[in-house]
């Protein structure tokens, strides 16, 4: 799992992404959808403190656990 709340964080402080994926251990594509995400939800480095793991969670949606209504049951 992706610590977005660190890649915030980070990306709040100015860091690289670069420096972002090699602190926190997460792909150049997690810091881009974390900067996406923090930009349109207008967030703003002091409401970072904040949030909560289910801020975080709301945010960043896991799209592997949306299960498709487009299949039948066996």
């Amino acid at each position: 799992m992706v610590d977005y709340q660190a890649i915030m964080s980070l990306l709040a402080k100015g860091r690289t992404y670069s420096e972002i994926t090699a602190s926190v251990g997460c792909s150049h594509r997690d810091v881009a959808s974390a900067r996406h995400n923090t930009a349109w939800a207008g967030i703003m480095p002091q409401r970072l403190a904040t949030l909560s793991a289910t801020d975080v969670e709301d945010l960043f949606p896991d799209q592997h656990k949306a299960v498709s209504g487009q299949y039948a049951d066996p």
